[in-house]
């Protein structure tokens, strides 16, 4: 409603309160955003070297990002099939 209020009457009260809130909303989020970060760095600090479900969510993210679901054989064609994709790298 501020900003709609500036556009129409260009007054430079309006414009300095806008800045002040506009800086104050800012603020407010940097906060919020920096303690979120300091909770999930003292979770991952509590929870470094410990086996649990954070460590089993992360190896499982790492294991569908490593895993090859498609290939272009040596015939130029592409193969989706387990098999041949091992048989190509059998063959490689």
């Amino acid at each position: 409603m501020l900003e709609t209020l500036h556009k129409r009457t260009r007054q430079e009260e309006h414009y300095r309160t806008l800045l002040t809130l506009r800086r104050q909303l800012s603020d407010l989020i940097a906060r919020k955003h920096h303690r979120s970060i300091q909770r999930s760095k003292a979770f991952f600090y509590i929870h470094a070297n410990k086996g649990g479900k954070l460590l089993a969510r992360m190896l499982r993210n790492q294991q569908t990002s490593a895993q090859v679901s498609a290939l272009r054989t040596a015939r130029g064609t592409t193969t989706q099939f387990p098999e041949e994709i091992a048989n190509e790298f059998r063959s490689y």
